[in-house]
């Protein structure tokens, strides 16, 4: 069976973003009713990571959907346009993540009502230039929690994804190789400061490991491995990890790892092996019940607003447990309480991202050419400085 497509819409996977963000919401969710004093199923086996596990979901998944427009247009053109791609992550990922830098940095800190009990609103200048610089995983790993801004370290991550590795993808006949070298050369680095961190004192060397542990790059060359394996139709490889004796241990695997509390190192890429052969067993069997359910007109819209969601929903959870707290949210929560903080969290934080992403990122999205354009000139013009300056 022939698996590499000549298109690059795999069918299923948009409906699995919005899955993911929906396991993010609830994993969140019950962290916000935490940090309220409410009855929550925080730290049950399952719940506590599952919010981080599906967000190495969305790596591979970037991963793997990035890699494959690459690879076809290596392909294609022999090359790869590094203005278009930028300008396509720049007008889909930057207007919603500062807007949400100045809902999170600028207005939500003046509106007392909105604050989280226990949780302090100052956040100093050193944090706001990390934001702003896209490094809010630099945030996290530092110094934790930063009010319905948490959620950003993963944009963070992807960005800085994004701008290396179209790179890899230039001057080379053969991009896998630049991909496996980086993905090894990434794993050791990783393995040798996991072994070196708990071992240095406090201080600059320190930190920048801890920002390195947290940038989750090899989940996403997991992905891209995945890509490959697709564009180039290695049909033994494929056909075995779509067998679905591996799906049923996959299935087992995840479900187990989800409940453990036994920590390992690597254990996202563990995760994120796991999470590649799900990825492929939908995008691969169109015909399969599953990708149809995924590919439905519901599942398949939420998805397209999927970044929204993930975006808006520690906002939209705090002013619905403002809304409701000392009201109809009284301890003990039952399952009327419950079922109500759900439903509305979930259906606001769907309308919400429903209008701003016709609203907004719809239109922003459509600036992508100007944007490209800009680029090139930008990059004709420091050509040119450069070549007068060798004259």
């Amino acid at each position: 069976m022939n698996y590499s497509l000549k298109k690059t819409y795999f069918p299923g996977l948009t409906g699995l973003r919005f899955i993911a963000a929906f396991v993010v919401l609830i994993s969140h969710l019950e962290e916000m009713k935490k940090l309220f004093g409410y009855d929550n199923w925080r730290d049950v086996p399952g719940v506590r990571y599952m919010g981080a596990t599906a967000v190495n979901f969305f790596f591979v998944l970037s991963g793997f959907l990035i890699t494959y427009l690459l690879l076809q247009e290596k392909s294609t053109t022999g090359t790869v346009s590094l203005m278009d791609f930028y300008s396509k992550r720049m007008t889909r990922i930057w207007p919603l993540y500062y807007f949400l830098l100045l809902l999170g940095l600028v207005i939500i800190p003046q509106i007392s009502w909105m604050d989280i009990p226990h949780v302090s609103t100052e956040v100093s200048a050193r944090n706001v230039f990390f934001f702003l610089t896209i490094f809010p995983n630099a945030v996290f790993a530092l110094y934790g929690f930063t009010p319905y801004l948490v959620q950003t370290w993963s944009i963070g991550v992807e960005e800085q994804f994004y701008a290396v590795w179209p790179l890899l993808f230039l001057r080379t006949s053969k991009p896998i190789r630049n991909i496996s070298i980086f993905f090894v050369v990434y794993l050791f680095i990783y393995v040798i400061a996991s072994i070196a961190l708990p071992k240095l004192p406090p201080g600059n060397l320190n930190s920048a490991i801890m920002v390195f542990k947290l940038t989750r790059i090899d989940s996403m060359a997991v992905g891209g491995l995945g890509a490959w394996l697709v564009f180039s139709n290695k049909q033994r490889i494929l056909t075995l990890l779509l067998h679905p004796l591996v799906q049923i241990v996959t299935g087992i695997a995840i479900l187990l790892l989800m409940v453990s509390t036994i920590a390992f190192p690597l254990s996202h890429s563990v995760f994120s092996v796991l999470f590649l052969v799900c990825i492929l067993n939908v995008a691969l069997k169109p015909e399969s019940a599953l990708t149809k359910l995924l590919e439905g007109n519901v599942l398949n819209y939420l998805g397209k607003i999927s970044y929204g969601i993930y975006m808006y929903h520690f906002l939209v959870i705090g002013f619905v447990l403002h809304l409701l707290r000392g009201s109809f949210l009284i301890n003990p929560l039952g399952i009327v309480e419950n079922l109500v903080l759900y439903v509305l969290s979930t259906a606001l934080v769907i309308l919400v991202s429903a209008l701003s992403y016709h609203a907004f990122e719809l239109k922003v999205m459509r600036w992508q050419p100007r944007v490209a354009a800009g680029l090139r000139k930008i990059k004709a013009k420091l050509s040119f400085q450069k070549a007068r300056q060798l004259a």
